[in-house]
């Protein structure tokens, strides 16, 4: 069984999640009396699906193995609940269905059920767009509660976070950038079981995204298949005012799926230090927010 799968598992049993608070009237998302919601699954934690996120959603008839939903587009509303009327909500609360999903949705993946799918992450992540799509989801099933259906998602790939303090008073962060070196961007899926393997090709560079920025501070990140570092170590380039500024992190083995590793660095007149360093689950971005004070 795989991590993710284990994961949805514990995550039902340990959460005691309310759907009666949920609107059942808005955005037409109720068949009956039983809403579908979607939640990504983090640590013990699962929040509501981001609005406007995209899913593909497969239904297969245990008995007959009869495909009745072949991709299926979904967009999430508010509350993690769908933006349009489905009209499969009735198939998914029976026993003699199998569901699966996935985000972001691609309408070319028409046929993934059960296949190894070759997935590589985008290389220039600094639109919103490259960093959305590298963001892989898998939901394998559907847990039942009084009045809602909830779809559990977790995330295949590993996330970087970069925070970056400017203590020199030279640079503007807003219009900073940064480029991890050395990664290896293709991973084998195998849809069975949510599985991942990275693919034997050259590594590349990967042009970071940005989440929050300041005069003084930014945030930058990128989301990555699970590998094992070449000489244990995270490597990247600041790029600040014109110039790059490169910088090394030694004892990183490897980069795990579902978690995310955040760094948190200072410019200082010596050049890049860093300040801190932590693992930990997906939707913890360590402040990217900018909730923690400057010192």
């Amino acid at each position: 069984m795989s991590v993710g799968r284990w994961l949805h598992m514990a995550v039902a049993a340990c959460l005691a999640i309310s759907c009666s608070t949920l609107s059942q009237e808005d955005d037409g998302s109720v068949l009956g009396e039983r809403t579908l919601v979607f939640r990504t699954v983090s640590g013990n934690d699962a929040p509501f699906m981001e609005q406007g996120s995209t899913v593909g959603m497969f239904i297969t008839t245990v008995s007959t193995g009869e495909l009745l939903r072949r991709n299926e587009l979904v967009v999430v509303g508010e509350n993690g609940t769908p933006a349009h009327q489905l009209d499969i909500l009735e198939s998914s609360a029976s026993d003699d269905y199998e569901f699966f999903a996935y985000s972001p949705y691609d309408s070319s993946w028409d046929d993934i059920l059960d296949s190894v799918l070759e997935f590589e992450v985008s290389a220039d992540q600094s639109s919103d767009k490259g960093y959305e799509v590298s963001d892989l989801m898998l939901a394998y099933d559907i847990e039942h509660n009084d009045k809602c259906d909830e779809v559990l998602f977790s995330h295949v790939m590993a996330k970087i976070i970069l925070h970056v303090t400017d203590r020199t008073g030279m640079f503007d962060m807003t219009s900073s950038g940064a480029v991890l070196h050395g990664l290896r961007c293709g991973a084998y899926i195998y849809m069975a079981d949510g599985s991942c393997q990275t693919m034997d090709v050259d590594v590349s560079d990967i042009y970071c995204h940005m989440l929050d920025s300041r005069d003084r501070r930014a945030s930058l990140s990128a989301v990555v298949p699970p590998q094992e570092l070449d000489g244990e170590k995270l490597s990247f380039s600041l790029l600040l005012g014109g110039a790059e500024y490169g910088f090394s992190i030694s004892d990183v083995q490897q980069l795990s799926g579902e978690k995310v590793y955040i760094y948190s660095l200072r410019m200082t007149d010596r050049g890049l230090e860093l300040e801190d360093s932590t693992i930990a689950d997906w939707e913890d971005d360590g402040g990217s927010s900018f909730n923690v004070a400057f010192e």
